[in-house]
């Protein structure tokens, strides 16, 4: 069993209720050892009622130091963030990351232009062709202009799609894949294995198969595996089923971090 859990949330993030000490007892009754909590930090959210970015992060990291040596020698808990990525963003995410000595950041791009993909706005008024090549064209820039360590949940929009086929098969999408795909080897980051797929009834999980295999033809060693989860319920859920398409994929080891810094262990 895959025993490292990247993406998880607590009461922290707008959208969980779960208490801290909750999701590390959960944790541990999952059989994990390591844990990254990575609550949300996104920037402009018109639907403030629905999320709100703006959380006290010096007491959330004291929460978690708390938190980490409470359970030391039981699990081992990062300090995390998942950052809400855009092309205009980079200065403010530049200013958070100096302020704050993070353990593992994930960079998702969950909006365009403040407006969340779970709305349906941007895709309602598009051709499935149109929406996710520029979604892939702006996926591309934040990539370029914010720093993170890990690319979440790379076809999030999916799961908001109403096309009749929400998949993003490669061989449709190459061109803005690769590019997204190079420039993360290029830059050093890696790609997270999001498992809450599943979760969402698409039987795989983000981004796809096809997209996990080029990321390893293409070069791309660095990867980690996160269950989204937003209740200690959700903890690893469908690991084993990402653990088998990553290996079929070619890979053999995955990304640890400690102050942002990788080390590489091998599956078991």
């Amino acid at each position: 069993m895959h025993t490292f859990d990247y993406h998880i949330h607590t009461a922290n993030s707008p959208d969980s209720d779960a208490p801290v000490a909750a999701v590390v007892d959960g944790a541990i009754s999952a059989g994990l050892t390591e844990i990254a909590i990575t609550d949300h930090c996104d920037f402009t959210w018109p639907q403030q009622d629905i999320l709100n970015p703006y959380f006290d992060l010096d007491k959330y990291r004291d929460e978690i130091r708390h938190t980490r040596e409470k359970y030391r020698g039981r699990i081992n808990v990062l300090f995390g963030l998942e950052l809400g990525i855009r092309p205009d963003l980079g200065q403010v995410i530049d200013e958070i990351i100096d302020s704050y000595k993070f353990d593992f950041l994930i960079g998702s791009m969950h909006d365009i232009m403040g407006v969340d993909f779970y709305v349906r706005e941007f895709l309602r008024k598009r051709p499935k062709k149109q929406a996710y090549e520029e979604y892939f064209e702006l996926l591309l820039a934040s990539i370029k202009a914010c720093d993170f360590d890990v690319l979440g949940h790379m076809d999030y929009l999916v799961r908001y799609a109403d096309y009749s086929d929400p998949v993003v098969h490669y061989a449709d999408f190459a061109a803005g894949i690769d590019a997204v795909l190079r420039e993360l080897i290029a830059l050093g980051r890696g790609m997270e294995i999001n498992t809450s797929g599943y979760a969402y009834g698409q039987n795989q999980p983000h981004p796809n198969f096809s997209i996990i295999r080029r990321f390893y033809q293409l070069g791309g060693e660095i990867i980690t595996i996160g269950s989204d989860a937003h209740s200690p319920s959700r903890l690893a859920q469908n690991f084993n089923n990402a653990v088998q398409l990553v290996k079929e994929a070619g890979f053999t080891h995955f990304a640890t971090f400690s102050e942002r810094e990788i080390k590489m262990v091998k599956f078991t």
